[in-house]
């Protein structure tokens, strides 16, 4: 099992605590981390280059204000999805998910709200599929989808075709479900089996370890809930998980135990 983890909020990061850490159990990281614009990727390159150097391979999330979305889709204005433009070159994660609806997360609110923007047809759709095979031409572009089927979500722009440079990671965060865990674990089993049917090579993104940017998200009361959406990821033939946060796992209780975990799965 391959492993990518997500950094949402790199001001968070004690970059050389978590160095001691990789290095203490010979563990390597592969990191897409936020940023505005290719300069603020390039600093924090700098810095992580300096201080954590058991991060490999460090590639840019292109994220935008929250007034203006935060994540991108066929919503998104036409504007802000040219700045995608400035990282031709870069290794890329891009986030498709409807314009972000505000702090506070209520499963129930978040469910309405998704309903009611993958029932609207976008406007910029085709714009951001062609500037995202543009830069597919110059790096490698790696999307990131909502748990749907593809027909869904084509409609609201929240799906890019695959081609050579383009690979896809689907959200599968069992904790979300809160005490509906396992219904949604089926329901999230369903979608991958048909999304693995297409593309043998696509992965998923496990988790949350921690908040994110509602800042209330439900996430794992457990290390072992962690473990075993690893080993259900596994059984269906995923070989690689992207994984909700680096910054998260710094915060829990023990996050020796939850990198180890990654190490002990990735052996």
């Amino acid at each position: 099992m391959e492993f990518i983890f997500w950094c949402e909020f790199p001001k968070q990061v004690d970059w050389k605590k978590l160095q001691k850490i990789l290095k203490d159990i010979n563990l390597k990281l592969t990191v897409y981390i936020a940023v505005h614009s290719p300069k603020d990727f390039i600093n924090w390159k700098k810095k992580i280059k300096k201080e954590t150097p058991n991060i490999k391979n460090l590639y840019a999330w292109p994220v935008l204000k929250l007034k203006d979305g935060y994540w991108f889709s066929g919503f998104t204005s036409k504007e802000n999805i040219t700045k995608l433009q400035n990282f031709k070159g870069l290794n890329i994660k891009l986030d498709l998910e409807p314009p972000f609806p505000g702090k506070g997360y209520h499963n129930l609110k978040i469910a309405l709200y998704i309903l009611k923007w993958i029932t609207r047809k976008a406007p910029n759709t085709k714009l951001l599929i062609k500037t995202v095979q543009d830069l597919s031409h110059y790096s490698h572009v790696l999307v990131n989808e909502l748990p749907l089927p593809e027909f869904i979500l084509k409609r609201s722009g929240l799906h890019i075709p695959k081609s050579r440079n383009i690979s896809k990671n689907i959200m599968t965060y069992s904790s979300f479900g809160e005490h509906l865990r396992y219904l949604l674990k089926i329901c999230l089993k369903f979608v991958l089996k048909q999304r693995l049917r297409k593309d043998k090579n696509i992965s998923c993104s496990l988790g949350i370890a921690g908040p994110g940017i509602f800042g209330n998200e439900p996430f794992y009361k457990s290390l072992k809930e962690f473990k075993k959406d690893i080993q259900d990821a596994k059984k269906l033939g995923i070989k690689r998980c992207a994984v909700y946060s680096i910054e998260s796992f710094l915060n829990r209780r023990n996050p020796n135990a939850w990198f180890s975990a990654v190490k002990e799965f990735s052996q």
